[in-house]
C-alpha cells in the first residue's frame, strides 16, 4: 500500500511527458484468469507438501514460495490498475500510464527470475509429481511474465 501511495504522489508531481495510451482492454480478465491458474498451482503444490515434508524436500516449499510471489504481484497489479482507472485528467493519465509501464517492466523482470527458479526445481528434482507440477507452473508463470513484458512495451 505504501508503494501505491508513492505512485499516486509521483503521478501528481511527475513532469509533463508524451505517452501513448496504455490499452487496458482485457487486462483485468487476463489478470483474473492468470490469478486463478496460479492459485490452482499453489493448491496442487500444497497437496504435495505433506508427503514431501516427510522426505524433507525443500523444493516443494521453494516452489510454493515462487507461486506465492507471483500471486502477490498479480494482486498488486490489480490494485495499481484500479488506481489508474480512476485517473481522469488526460496529462495525469499519460504520466500514470508511463509509470505503470515502468512498473510492468519491473514485474516482468521479477517474474522471469521466478520462471528460472522454477525451471531449476523442475530440472533437478527427483520426485516425479513435483517435477511435473514444477514444469506446469513454469509455463503458467512464463505466461504472466510475457504479459507483463508486453504491457511494459505498449
Amino acid at each position: 500500500m505504501k508503494k501505491i501511495a508513492l505512485l499516486l504522489c509521483l503521478i501528481l508531481v511527475s513532469p509533463l511527458c508524451q505517452a501513448t495510451t496504455l490499452d487496458l482492454d482485457g487486462v483485468f480478465d487476463k489478470l483474473h484468469a492468470e490469478r486463478m491458474i496460479l492459485k490452482q498451482d499453489y493448491e496442487e503444490t500444497s497437496k504435495l507438501m505433506k508427503p514431501l515434508k516427510k522426505k524433507k524436500l525443500a523444493s516443494a516449499t521453494d516452489l510454493m514460495k515462487a507461486i506465492a510471489d507471483v500471486l502477490e504481484r498479480t494482486g498488486s497489479e490489480g490494485a495499481l490498475l484500479s488506481v489508474l482507472d480512476r485517473v481522469t485528467d488526460r496529462q495525469a493519465k499519460a504520466d500514470a500510464e508511463k509509470l505503470v509501464r515502468e512498473h510492468y517492466a519491473s514485474l516482468a523482470d521479477l517474474t522471469e527470475m521466478d520462471v528460472e527458479f522454477v525451471k531449476l526445481v523442475a530440472r533437478d528434482h527427483k520426485t516425479k509429481e513435483l517435477t511435473a507440477l514444477a514444469s506446469k507452473v513454469q509455463g503458467d508463470i512464463q505466461k504472466t511474465a510475457d504479459r507483463y513484458r508486453a504491457l511494459s512495451k505498449e
